[in-house]
């Protein structure tokens, strides 16, 4: 069977360059933050394992996004990674006074800069999570 190429528009493009670059980015970072954590801050428990698990578990979705090419799959694994992710660290490092707090809104701004509902959701979702903390 003969595939045809696919052809993306040029906003496409970008959202694909900035998902792809972001799971990369954020799961460099995040092994960073997890060895400081383990080694200088002497925080060996929930949150550098959280932290180790979510730069893997993006690695993966990066590597299979190669695979499937599938933007929306993609972006729903990437932001609820994220989100899971968040919500752990901040209710092991404090619940509502953590610190990690603020990666939630983060989640939120990712979500409007895809697109107007996933903003909307996120941010429905998001209030009532903190609402539950």
């Amino acid at each position: 069977m003969n595939k045809r190429p696919i052809f993306y528009s040029e906003r496409h493009k970008e959202k694909i360059d900035l998902i792809v670059k972001m799971n990369y980015f954020a799961s460099v970072t995040m092994i960073c933050f997890a060895l400081i954590f383990y080694f200088f801050l002497d925080i060996k428990k929930v949150i550098p394992h959280t932290l180790i698990t979510y730069s893997i578990l993006s690695l993966i979705n990066s590597l299979l996004f190669a695979k499937h090419r599938n933007l929306h799959t993609s972006y729903v694994i990437s932001t609820s990674l994220g989100l899971i992710g968040a919500l752990v660290v901040c209710l092991y490092s404090g619940g509502i006074k953590s610190p990690f707090i603020f990666i939630l809104l983060l989640i939120v701004f990712s979500g409007y800069v895809s697109t107007r509902s996933y903003g909307k959701f996120h941010l429905y979702l998001i209030l009532v999570i903190i609402l539950a903390i």
